[in-house]
């Protein structure tokens, strides 16, 4: 099942991993299941509402984690109190990263995200988790450029050149994963992004 992004919450999104840049971000989304037309064919998509970093998170370049824990479960109870139907996550990787994909870390951390959810009644069955990924590189220009945001989008992932200042730009891949956590060892496959055009 692929995954539909209003531009402005992508926006957010990429602001959110260019903060903190060179370390890695971190957050959850709120998401809900609807039907969207996709090259022409209605399909049923996870549609990412809300995002909330983690603002206490401990960030390093290559991992982030949980610094405050009693902050984290605040978060995660507020979020499992409302109506959404789905809840997952996001994060970063900055450059140099090993190409577009969840590391054994990252699976084990969201694995441990997901137990502390289940806890709560409305989603003790969900056994499955979208991490959207946020592959990050800042491009310094020895001439001057033109400021501005660019999107290119392919079957599967969502690319960006977000050129920050005269001489600074962010190149941000956007892929998103589901993690099937129903089988011994979680099953992760990669699905589309779509980013339609406000």
């Amino acid at each position: 099942m692929d995954v539909w992004i209003r531009e402005s919450r992508a926006r957010s999104l990429l602001t959110s991993a260019i903060e903190v840049y060179n370390r890695e971000t971190d957050g959850v989304f709120l998401g809900k299941f609807v039907f969207r037309k996709i090259r022409g064919r209605r399909k049923r998509v996870l549609y990412v509402e809300d995002a909330h970093p983690f603002q206490t998170a401990e960030r390093k370049p290559s991992q982030v984690y949980h610094g405050n824990v009693s902050a984290f479960k605040r978060v995660m109870n507020s979020l499992t109190s409302t109506d959404a139907e789905f809840i997952g996550g996001y994060h970063s990787h900055p450059f140099p990263y090993k190409g577009v994909r969840l590391s054994k870390y990252d699976v084990d951390f969201i694995k441990d995200q997901l137990k502390f959810i289940r806890r709560s009644e409305d989603f003790e069955t969900q056994h499955k988790w979208v991490e959207l990924l946020m592959c990050i590189k800042r491009i310094r220009y020895k001439r001057k450029q033109e400021t501005g945001w660019e999107y290119r989008g392919d079957r599967k992932r969502a690319r960006f050149m977000l050129r920050i200042s005269p001489f600074i730009a962010f190149e941000i891949i956007l892929a998103a994963f589901w993690i099937d956590f129903t089988k011994a060892k979680p099953e992760v496959f990669e699905a589309g992004v779509h980013i339609p055009k406000e």
